[in-house]
Parts: structure tokens; C-alpha cells; sequence
């Protein structure tokens, strides 16, 4: 038997964020597509709202959308020159949903400053084996 180790949330059922990155291109995957800038999460993403921040409604959507991007770019399907977008719109979702300013560059200073290592292939979750 192989799993993985979840935590955080997971995407009931499947919804649309349209975003203004990479509109020129088209990427399907069982969980999460990016087409022509609309990023669609599947029923079945798991994602976790981490950092130095606090799990709070208005932090929900952004973060699984930011974590959506980030999974296509750590799987080598998003180019990773999108990382400072996809961190910009963290922060421009938070203010959408009325964050508080301070909490919302807070939030984008964490990920601009420790986001690399979340993209890199080595952080993928690692598949564990059970007798």
C-alpha cells in the first residue's frame, strides 16, 4: 500500500479562480489545471495555509490558490518565473476578502522570502509504504 501524510484542507468540490497568469497556456492535471489564466482546483487538492499566519476564512481561498500555483510549478508544469505573481495574487486575494493590510504583506513578505524551497522538486510529499 502507498500513501501520503496529509494535512490542512482539502477542496470539496471542484471551483475557478481566474488569475492573470500565464494566459497564453494550457495545463491539466488531476487536481489542478491552469487554462488561459483560470485555475481550476479539483475535488481532492489538499493544501495548507502555512507560514507565520493564522487558518482564518479569508486566508482560505488565497492560500489554496497560491498553493495550487506553486504545486504546478514544483511538478515542473508552470514555469517557475511565476512565482512572484502567484505571490502577489496571495496578497492581492487577501485584500480582496478584507485582511487587514498589515496581515496581507506580512503574508507576502513570508512567502517572497521562504517561497523557493516550496517550489523545488525535492518538496514533493513523499509517497510511504505500508505492509
Amino acid at each position: 500500500m502507498q500513501y501520503q501524510k496529509v494535512q490542512g484542507f482539502r477542496v470539496y468540490s471542484a471551483w475557478a479562480y481566474q488569475t492573470h497568469i500565464a494566459t497564453d497556456i494550457i495545463i491539466r492535471t488531476y487536481y489542478v489545471s491552469l487554462v488561459r489564466g483560470l485555475l481550476i482546483m479539483n475535488k481532492g487538492f489538499c493544501f495548507e495555509p502555512s507560514g507565520p499566519t493564522f487558518k482564518t476564512k479569508n486566508f482560505i481561498a488565497p492560500s489554496c490558490v497560491h498553493d495550487g500555483l506553486y504545486w504546478l510549478m514544483c511538478h515542473g508544469y508552470l514555469d517557475h518565473k511565476w512565482r512572484n505573481a502567484a505571490d502577489k495574487l496571495l496578497q492581492e486575494m487577501c485584500l480582496e476578502r478584507n485582511m487587514t493590510e498589515l496581515r496581507a504583506k506580512w503574508i507576502y513578505e513570508a512567502v517572497d522570502n521562504f517561497g523557493d524551497s516550496s517550489i523545488d522538486k525535492s518538496s514533493r510529499m513523499k509517497v510511504l509504504t505500508a505492509p
